[in-house]
């Protein structure tokens, strides 16, 4: 698993590299962005396409996002069709948020049992904030389908 966490071109290039072209065909790149505003997230996204088309691959075929519903990036993903959207909601807070497809979809990804882990973590049943009842949480844990 690689991460294009640098929003320096040369960095993201390196990454890039590391995973050479010939394993670009069987990898899923993931953009994980409530807003989908920032413009490391858009260099990044860019850089990935670029290495993607140079060897006449579809990148939208290969991306996934983790983004609020309606945000910029969720936008981008539903306009150019790429595979999957997970959600991130609002309360949420972003990408240290372990327990959201920000954490959860890399876990699932790397084989780790997320059933198990979050059988362990102490999930709330309302958002702390906000007062609302949590989307995410359900009376046995989250819904891990969408990470399926």
């Amino acid at each position: 698993m690689h991460f294009l966490y640098n929003p320096d071109p040369d960095g993201i290039d390196n990454v890039l590299f590391s995973i050479g072209t010939g394993n670009l065909p069987q990898t899923l790149c993931g953009v994980v962005s409530k807003s989908g505003r920032t413009k490391e997230n858009r260099d990044g996204i860019l850089e990935a396409e670029s290495a993607y088309k140079e060897p006449g691959l579809e990148f939208d075929r290969h991306a996934v996002a983790g983004t609020s519903h309606d945000s910029e990036l969720d936008t981008l993903a539903v306009n150019n069709g790429w595979t999957r959207r997970f959600p991130m909601w609002d309360y949420v807070g972003g990408r240290t948020s372990e327990l959201s497809a920000v954490g959860l979809l890399p876990a699932a990804l790397q084989g780790i049992d997320i059933d198990a882990f979050l059988a362990r973590a102490p999930l709330p049943r309302t958002n702390a904030e906000s007062g609302r009842k949590c989307q995410f949480c359900r009376p046995n844990g989250p819904d891990l389908a969408q990470f399926r």
